[in-house]
This record gives structure tokens, C-alpha cells and sequence, in this order.
């Protein structure tokens, strides 16, 4: 596989239209290493090097928080409904590992859009479309 740059990365994540976060889990308190600017939209909050359990209870409750902190245990790919700012979001969690290493040493959380999400207009011209 050809080297990719993390600069190319980097604004690839920026462009992404879902918000995400990048966390660290081989150090304590989980510290986010990078937010796009979509997760602007779900929180108002600067979250870089804060803890990502803090971060995801800000967004998403306590009781959200705790599931996932057991699932970053666990090193689990798994999905959570959520609610943020008033629109319903899928929650996905997936461990990131390095070549050569069994265990995973990032996760990146993504808050995804339902399909049902947004206006009567935008449903309506979504549906036009199909």
C-alpha cells in the first residue's frame, strides 16, 4: 500500500462531513488527539487532549459514556444510538491499530447521520432522487 501523509489525512478528516473524534488509549484518561470541525456542530466545547469519556457524557449523557468506556475497554467495534443537539445520531466506535501490533492503541468515534435526519425539504428531495 502506498504511503498516505498525514497531512493528506489530516485535511481528508477536516473535509469529512460527520463529526469524528481520534482518541489515544494507551494513555491514561483517554486523551481526544483530534476532532474535525463537524463535531463543532454537536459540541461547542474545545475537546483536544481532554478525557474522551468527559467528552462523550458532555455530548451524550452519562449513561452513553459509561457503555462506551466499557467498550474501549473491551477494544470493541460496536454502535450506540445517541442523541445530540436535538438530531439522532449513530455513535461508532472502531479500534485503530498499528502494523504489526495486536492491540489497538487509538479508537475513532463517529457520530452518524440517519438517512431520515434533516428537513421535509431535504427527505423530500432525497426520495426525488432515488
Amino acid at each position: 500500500m502506498t504511503t498516505v501523509y498525514n497531512s493528506i489525512l489530516e485535511q481528508v478528516i477536516a473535509a469529512t462531513a460527520e463529526p469524528l473524534i481520534v482518541v489515544r488509549i494507551d494513555r491514561p484518561d483517554w486523551p481526544v488527539l483530534l476532532a474535525n470541525p463537524a463535531f463543532g456542530r454537536i459540541s461547542a466545547a474545545e475537546v483536544l487532549k481532554r478525557p474522551f469519556a468527559d467528552v462523550v457524557e458532555e455530548v451524550a449523557g452519562r449513561a452513553i459514556a459509561i457503555e462506551v468506556s466499557e467498550a474501549v475497554r473491551l477494544q470493541q467495534e460496536t454502535s450506540f444510538p445517541v442523541e445530540a443537539e436535538g438530531r439522532e445520531y449513530l455513535l461508532v466506535l472502531k479500534p485503530l491499530s498499528l502494523p504489526g501490533q495486536d492491540a489497538a492503541r487509538f479508537f475513532v468515534a463517529l457520530w452518524r447521520v440517519g438517512a431520515a435526519d434533516g428537513t421535509v425539504e431535504s427527505a423530500e428531495m432525497h426520495q426525488a432522487l432515488l
